[in-house]
């Protein structure tokens, strides 16, 4: 099955800070936000599970000013072909205060 980049490939560098509205972190994956003080923090790791496939991700937001943080993702021709309303798409998310 398909996967963004952001989870299925290494990254170079791996990590990025200071990331301003509409930065892409891949060729299918950006961040949006509209935040003044800049203090999001992005990095990639390696999935801690040696048998898992992949790469996890890491957003630190710092001192957040802003209204919204949005993660958009590209999704290829052949994943939305098909895809209605009545479709779910789930991501898994830990947050920590």
């Amino acid at each position: 099955s398909w996967r963004p980049d952001l989870w299925s490939t290494p990254l170079h560098p791996t990590g990025l800070t200071n990331i301003s509205p509409g930065t892409r972190i891949t060729s299918d994956t950006a961040l949006f936000h509209d935040c003044d003080h800049r203090e999001i923090t992005f990095r990639q790791t390696c999935l801690p599970d040696a048998s898992a496939h992949g790469f996890e991700t890491k957003l630190e937001v710092l001192s957040f000013s802003g209204s919204y943080l949005s993660l958009a993702i590209d999704l290829p021709e052949d994943a939305i072909d098909g895809l209605t309303r009545d479709h779910i798409v789930g991501l898994a998310f830990t947050l920590n205060r």
